[in-house]
Formats: C-alpha cells, structure tokens, sequence
C-alpha cells in the first residue's frame, strides 16, 4: 500500500477514535495529528528481542523496534491493533503465525523540523523463534 495514500485512525488522549480519519502524511507534519501507531517486540525462548535496523528517509540505519507502524483504516473498516501488527511483521520481517498481546500504551509527541510524530502508542508482545526474511524496502 502506498504511504502517502494510507488513512489512519485518530484518537484523543485515551485512545479513544474520535470517528475521523487522515491521511499519513497530513498527520505527521506541523503539530501532527494524533493518531494510533503501535510498537512490537518479539522475543525468542531465549529472552532476545529481535530488533531491525531501519532503512527509512529520516531514521535509515537506526536500530529500532521489531516492527513499528499505525493501524489503518480501510473503506470498510478499522483494523485493529494486533491486525496492523500482523501485516507489518509479514510486510517487513517476512513473520507469520504470531500470536500477540497488547500490553499498554503511551501518547508520543515529538517534532523533526517540519514533521511531527503525534500518536497514541500501543505495545504488543510475543515469542518467535524462526527465521526472518527482511523486506529489503524497509529493513
């Protein structure tokens, strides 16, 4: 899906869908526009998390997250959190089958010039063990 065209969810403070919804790219400039985003972190048997280094316009060769994205909304419907989370970690890191579970949240605001991250932030957890197939777009 491109980018430029993905509607995302807007919220208020509480997570709460206020029954709006923006283009990525409108929200992510000037002050932003509070939106759902969400965090994953994998972890083997082990107790490794499995991490990515970012390949992105503003963040390339950072370590980040297992998977970083938002949750979207589609003509008709609004995915849910650990649905956007699925389709990130098949779309970036080539992992199916996983079994999720959303832990918490936090709002996160911070400005980049011109551009801005305003979102609500969930955090999903789970356990993987297999092999990883980066998306070389993105990781």
């Amino acid at each position: 899906m491109n980018n430029s065209r993905q509607q995302l969810i807007i919220v208020d403070e509480n997570d709460v869908p206020t029954g709006a919804y923006e283009d990525k790219g409108e929200c992510h400039f000037g002050d932003g526009i509070h939106h759902r985003a969400f965090v994953v972190l994998l972890e083997n048997p082990k107790g490794e998390v499995l991490l990515q280094l970012r390949k992105h316009v503003r963040w390339d060769k950072f370590w980040d997250l297992t998977a970083i994205s938002h949750v979207l909304h589609f003509e008709d419907y609004d995915e849910t959190y650990e649905e956007a989370a699925i389709r990130s970690l098949q779309d970036e890191m080539g992992i199916d089958g996983i079994k999720l579970e959303k832990i918490g949240g936090f709002n996160y605001f911070a400005k980049y010039h011109a551009h801005c991250e305003n979102e609500y932030c969930a955090i999903l957890v789970g356990q993987y063990d297999g092999e990883v197939a980066a998306n070389p777009d993105v990781i």
